[in-house]
């Protein structure tokens, strides 16, 4: 148990490192677009997404 226990809590600290180094990055200017393109990307395969799920339920009617 206590090696579980160990090797999440050093995983927990990688994965802190790694989140820190992520918003350094995404303060950068690049880092910005990059997040907005990601954002615009994610919400459109979403809608699409969701878009295709309404026309089959209409379809399948």
């Amino acid at each position: 148990m206590g090696r579980i226990k160990d090797l999440t809590s050093r995983f927990t600290e990688r994965v802190n490192e790694d989140a820190d180094d992520i918003g350094a990055y995404f303060h950068s200017r690049k880092g910005m677009w990059f997040s907005i393109v990601a954002v615009v990307g994610i919400g459109g395969a979403m809608l699409f997404a969701l878009g295709v799920n309404i026309v089959g339920m209409v379809q399948g009617s």
